[in-house]
Formats: structure tokens, C-alpha cells, sequence
């Protein structure tokens, strides 16, 4: 890995150290402070050299496969010792208001990325870029899984447009799945679906 190779502070290693031998880290972690400049840096530089007109995030979320990785339970856990002078179970229970906190927790720094990003990229040159993120369908599968608020996103104007990932081997399954992205046509966003068409199994 070309970032995580240089960087290994900074990867999404699993809450268990245990598992560190056989973990194989894919995402910077979200919740430390460095992974959120790094990101910046690469876009700053980029803009800076090239004519881009518009910036596509892709991957902007919680790594499903390690979601409870060490940094985020430390900041986590930290914060709530110092809130509450204790600190939480090891293990967060799902269905507990702990477990709705820690949620809401990891949301925030991912929607914190995003809002620095838009807010800071305008920053470089005269003309600020575009920013979309591509994103997984429905909104309660995207939230408790990947931490991606996109909604959020936009009503706070951080990203332009976003590309809600529509993967289905079933073209039928379309029209109701930008019905749950549009609200069924109530919110007014600029949508461009990506939808996977080498996964159809008919024309």
C-alpha cells in the first residue's frame, strides 16, 4: 500500500490488538486528525498542478470490514473518560445508547472530512472546484454501516452532487432505489447513480 506502507500510524487497525497480525488495513483512519491533513494535502497539490474543474470522493467513510478500529475506540474511549470519569466497556453492546453515541461519534468525524474539505479546497485558487462523493443507496444502510450522511452532506451545501452507488443485477430494482434517494422526488439534489452495469444479468 503506497499510503499505509509510509503512513502505518495512521491505518484503521482493529480495536482488538489481537487481531493485528491478521488484519490487512485498507483505510486511514478517519477519527485521527493527521489522516483528515493528509487527504487535504493530496487535493491542495493536486488542484494546485492540474486544471480540475471538479473532485469526486470515493471510499469517504468507515472501512465496513474493520469498523471498530483501534484509533477511533481510543479517541472514543477517552472522551468518554474524561466526560464521564470512567471509561466504557471494551465492548459496545449494539441496541445501547453507548452504541448509538459511538455511531454518531464516527458519523461526525466523516462528515467533519467533508465539511473541511469543501470549506478549505475554495482556499486554493479563484475558480473553487466541485465536490461530490460517491455513496452507498439507503440512507439507514449507508448511516449504520459506512457512516456516510450524505443528505447531511448536501443540506449543509459540502458536496455539489453525489453518485449513490445503484450495483444490481436487476434493472428493475432501479426505480425504486432512486425513489428512496430522491425521498421519492422531494429533495432536489444533483444524483448521478452509478450503476454497475457489468452486474446485469439481462440487457
Amino acid at each position: 500500500n503506497p499510503v499505509l506502507s509510509r503512513l502505518p500510524e495512521l491505518a484503521a487497525l482493529p480495536a482488538d490488538v489481537d487481531q493485528w497480525s491478521q488484519a490487512v488495513p485498507r483505510f486511514l483512519s478517519p477519527a485521527h486528525e493527521e489522516s483528515k491533513k493528509f487527504v487535504y494535502r493530496l487535493l491542495q497539490e493536486m488542484l494546485a498542478e492540474y486544471p480540475v474543474e471538479g473532485v469526486l470522493l470515493d471510499y469517504i467513510r468507515y472501512d465496513e470490514t474493520i469498523l471498530e478500529d483501534h484509533i477511533s475506540m481510543t479517541h472514543f474511549r477517552l472522551e468518554q473518560f474524561n466526560k464521564l470519569g470512567k471509561f466504557p466497556p471494551l465492548k459496545i453492546e449494539k441496541g445501547t445508547e453507548l452504541f448509538i453515541e459511538w455511531q454518531m461519534w464516527r458519523e461526525a468525524h466523516i462528515n467533519k472530512t467533508v465539511e473541511m474539505l469543501k470549506k478549505d479546497l475554495k482556499n486554493i485558487r479563484q475558480k473553487k472546484p466541485l465536490l461530490g462523493a460517491a455513496v452507498f443507496r439507503s440512507e439507514p444502510y449507508s448511516r449504520l454501516t459506512k457512516m456516510q450522511h450524505w443528505r447531511h452532506w448536501a443540506d449543509n451545501n459540502w458536496i455539489d452532487f453525489a453518485f449513490p452507488m445503484l450495483y444490481t443485477y436487476d434493472k428493475n430494482d432501479l426505480n425504486l432505489w432512486l425513489d428512496w434517494e430522491t425521498n421519492f422526488g422531494k429533495r432536489k439534489d444533483y444524483l448521478y447513480p452509478i450503476l454497475g452495469a457489468h452486474r446485469f444479468l439481462s440487457p
